[in-house]
């Protein structure tokens, strides 16, 4: 009917026989919590549109910027991370930090996890797969070697072992799914439609 409704925050005294089992009346420093926020509304014919907005202004609210202030004693880069060139409007760099290697205690590491943002045939274009360089992808630093890991980081993925099963049964098999990297030339790694890979980078600053 041309309606929307927002239910930002819900307070009550008695429990409203929803599914809760209790009354929800959080409270601090005795008044009842205020939830706060911000909507968003995308106005617009082209549905690929729609969904191309939505996912990167999704990405840019939740991603924005937090401006602080005071003095800087030291950089976790010896320069500004910089890239190359603009990412496409797919690819999201979801995690740069430097990183200690125990095996390699004086060597220069970075864990990088690499990020596609759309579903598959969410969009004609953006939910494409893409390859990446990851040697061409910053321009502040060279990439001696790379090696994949699991989400966490903590297991390289061509060591790692997956539970295999039977979707339709749920049976189990007796045997384990081994992960290989997934490079191709040039430190080339390939993204497909929500894939999220993580990498650990050995790199010599420029």
């Amino acid at each position: 009917d041309g309606s929307v409704e927002l239910m930002v925050h819900r307070r009550l005294l008695d429990d409203d026989a929803f599914g809760v089992g209790e009354a929800l009346n959080e409270v601090a420093f005795e008044k009842g919590l205020v939830a706060t926020g911000k909507h968003v509304i995308l106005f617009d014919n082209n549905e690929e549109q729609i969904v191309r907005n939505h996912r990167l202004q999704a990405m840019d609210i939740f991603y924005q910027p937090l401006e602080m202030f005071g003095e800087i004693s030291s950089l976790d880069f010896p320069s500004l991370p910089s890239l190359t060139q603009p990412l496409l409007d797919n690819v999201h760099i979801m995690t740069l930090k430097k990183i200690f290697v125990e095996d390699d205690p004086f060597g220069d590491f970075i864990f990088l996890q690499l990020e596609h943002i759309f579903q598959a045939e969410e969009h004609s274009q953006l939910s494409q797969s893409v390859t990446i360089s990851l040697s061409n992808l910053f321009s502040f630093l060279s990439v001696e070697w790379a090696r994949e890991t699991t989400l966490a980081g903590n297991i390289w993925k061509d060591e790692s072992e997956r539970l295999v099963f039977e979707k339709d049964s749920n049976k189990i098999p007796q045997t384990m799914e081994n992960s290989a990297n997934s490079f191709g030339s040039d430190w080339e790694v390939k993204l497909n439609p929500m894939d999220i890979k993580s990498f650990v980078m050995k790199i010599v600053y420029n």
